[in-house]
C-alpha cells in the first residue's frame, strides 16, 4: 500500500539516493543527492540506512497526503514545512498520521531539502541505484520529476523500528549563507595555470548564475581566469567537484549529473566534504575558493562522518505503538542514563 499521494509536486522534486557507481566509464553520471550529507542525515534520523532513497526538493517543495501512518524527517534548506497547517520540525524525525498533509513553501535559505520516509522510497533499482537521472530519463519515478497524483511507496511498511524524536542539535546544523567559502585542492590540469592565475582565482569573488543545475554550477567573476592551453585541447577525467574554466574564462563547478570527461582545463576540485555548500547555493550567491591540502580535506570528511555516527547512536526520545483499536504515543521524558519516565497518551 502506498504511504502517500502527491497533491502538488513542487518546482523540481525527484527521488535520489547516494548515487550509482561503476558506470562512469560508460558515460553514466553518478547522480544521487547533491547534498549527500543532508540526505544521509535525513535517513539516519528516521532509522533508515544512510543510503535509502529520499525526495530531493529544489527551491519549492511538494504537498503530500499521507495514506497511512509514517515517520519522516526533513533536512537541508528550510522550505517552511507544515503538517496539517502547523509548522513541522526540521532536522528531527516526527510522526505523520494517516490523512495528514505535509506541505512545503519556498525556501528561506539554501535551495535543496531532503524528505526521508521510514522504510525508504520504493522505486525500481536501475544500475544499482534508485536515483533519478533526468537527462537520460531513467531511475526514480519513471525517470522524471514528481507530478500531481503520483503515489509514494516504501520498501518496508512496518514502523516497528522507526525512530521518532531523534534530532540534530542546533549547534551542529549547517548555515546556508549567501556568501560561502569553499575549500578546494588543485586540479588535474594545475600545470596549465600560472601562479598568478591561481592568485587571481583564490582572491576573486564569484557569483552563482541562473545557468546552474544538477549537472554543474556556472559562476561569474569580473576577472576571467586564463590557462596556458586551448580550452578544448584534450579531454581529461572529470568528477563531481571538478572546477573547469570555460573559454570565456569563467568557472563551472561540476556536480552529480555531470559528464565523466571534459576538454575544459580543470583548475581545482572542491573537496568532498564541502560539495554540499555549492549544492545549496542559489543564483546571486557569492562564492570564494580557499586552497587546502588532502590531509585537511580528510579531517573535514571525518568530522562530517562523526556527526552522522553520533546521530545514529543517539536514543529516540519518542516512539509510537499502534494496536488494532488505538494508537499509543509513548514519550521518554528523560534520557535512559537519568532514569526512564514514560508517559502514554492514547490517540483515538
Amino acid at each position: 500500500m502506498p504511504v502517500a499521494r502527491v497533491l502538488s509536486p513542487g518546482l523540481l522534486t525527484t527521488v535520489q539516493d547516494l548515487g550509482r557507481f561503476g558506470y562512469r566509464h560508460l558515460g553514466i553520471p553518478v547522480s544521487g543527492g547533491i547534498d549527500q550529507w543532508a540526505l544521509r542525515l535525513a535517513n539516519m534520523l528516521v532509522g533508515n540506512n544512510p543510503g535509502e532513497a529520499v525526495l530531493e526538493m529544489n527551491f519549492n517543495g511538494p504537498s503530500i497526503l499521507f495514506l497511512r501512518d509514517c515517520v519522516v524527517a526533513i533536512t537541508g534548506a528550510d522550505m517552511e514545512p507544515s503538517l496539517s497547517g502547523k509548522r513541522a520540525p526540521m532536522w528531527e524525525s516526527f510522526f505523520c498520521s494517516e490523512g495528514e498533509v505535509l506541505s512545503f513553501g519556498y525556501r528561506k535559505e539554501g535551495c535543496r531539502s531532503y524528505l526521508a520516509f521510514y522504510g525508504g522510497i520504493d522505486v525500481p533499482v536501475v544500475l544499482g541505484s534508485r536515483s533519478t537521472l533526468l537527462s537520460a530519463g531513467f531511475g526514480g519515478l519513471e525517470g522524471r520529476q514528481l507530478k500531481k497524483g503520483d503515489f509514494i511507496k516504501t520498501v518496508h511498511e512496518s514502523l516497528e523500528n522507526a525512530q521518532v524524536g531523534r534530532l540534530l542539535p542546533p549547534e551542529k546544523r549547517p548555515y546556508y549563507l549567501p556568501e560561502i567559502s569553499v575549500k578546494v585542492v588543485r586540479g588535474i590540469n594545475s600545470d596549465l595555470f600560472s601562479e598568478q592565475e591561481y592568485t587571481k582565482f583564490y582572491s576573486s569573488e564569484f557569483i552563482v548564475t541562473p545557468r546552474s543545475d544538477r549537472m554543474g554550477y556556472c559562476l561569474a567573476a569580473q576577472r576571467p581566469i586564463t590557462s596556458a592551453a586551448p580550452a578544448t585541447a584534450e579531454s581529461f577525467p572529470a568528477a563531481p567537484g571538478s572546477i573547469q574554466i570555460l573559454p570565456s574564462g569563467q568557472p563551472i563547478v561540476l556536480l552529480n549529473d555531470s559528464q565523466s570527461t571534459g576538454g575544459y582545463p580543470q583548475i581545482a576540485c572542491v573537496i568532498s566534504g564541502e560539495i554540499w555548500k555549492i549544492g545549496q547555493a542559489s543564483p546571486g550567491d557569492r562564492v570564494v575558493f580557499q586552497e587546502t591540502d588532502m590531509s585537511s580535506a580528510r579531517q573535514i570528511a571525518i568530522k562530517n562522518t562523526e556527526i552522522l555516527e553520533c546521530i545514529q547512536k543517539a536514543p529516540a526520545l519518542n516512539f509510537y505503538m499502534r494496536t488494532p483499536k488505538y494508537c499509543y504515543e509513548v514519550k521518554l521524558q528523560n534520557y535512559p542514563e537519568k532514569g526512564n519516565n514514560i508517559r502514554h497518551t492514547r490517540r483515538e
